[in-house]
């Protein structure tokens, strides 16, 4: 490993640590996300997915024995489905509009600063 590399090792092991400031925040979170799939999954993260995945598929089945008490429960499971993708679509991409934003400004702010 070079100096030079050695010091951006240094220097991003020194920024992931720091995680209390928001755009601090902000860039950890962001690099987890880009960072999400570039590689193959380990076993630990494919039983961490399984059991998530059990989870919200149990989740779903649990709601949708509780309104099956009549023949409308068709009706009732989209009803459910839909509500859930008015509430929480609407915040997720919120909430990834904003990240993206926020690191859109981050960016312009640093090339700002380095000239």
């Amino acid at each position: 490993m070079s100096k030079h590399e050695q010091k951006q090792w240094l220097a991003d092991i020194n920024e992931a640590q720091r995680n209390i400031v928001f755009p601090d925040t902000l860039r950890n979170e962001a690099k987890f996300w880009q960072s999400l799939g570039s590689r193959p999954f380990t076993t630990i993260e494919k039983v961490g997915l399984g059991l998530l995945a059990l989870f919200v598929i149990g989740q779903f089945l649990f709601w949708a024995a509780v309104f099956r008490l009549d023949d409308t429960w068709k009706k009732d499971l989209s009803a459910i489905a839909i509500l859930m993708l008015i509430v929480f679509g609407p915040i997720f991409f919120a909430v990834a509009w904003a990240t993206k934003r926020a690191l859109q400004s981050e960016h312009g702010s640093r090339k700002r600063w380095r000239r």
